[in-house]
């Protein structure tokens, strides 16, 4: 069964939120956030093939954590400096 990304990466992000409550340490937050993502990817949809799965959780922690996004911004601003 194949979920919808914008829940599980809503719920790494309420995830992490908790782990922000228990006074962890902000520089490990992303990190966990990859983590809770690999986790929860491989729990809900599983489907026999690791690598995909384990890019998928991937995506999926980064999302939560923000750094998909600042990824695609220096891409972002290359386009708009080339036209």
């Amino acid at each position: 069964m194949n979920y919808e990304p914008a829940l599980v990466i809503a719920m790494i992000v309420a995830f992490g939120e908790i782990f922000k409550g228990l006074k962890v340490p902000s520089k490990f937050l992303p990190l966990i956030n990859i983590l809770l993502g690999i986790g929860v990817a491989f729990g809900l949809s599983y489907n026999g093939e690791i690598v995909s799965t384990f890019f998928e959780g991937l995506v999926y922690g980064l999302s939560a954590s923000g750094l998909y996004d600042l990824g695609l911004k220096p891409m972002k601003k290359v386009a708009v400096n080339n036209k």
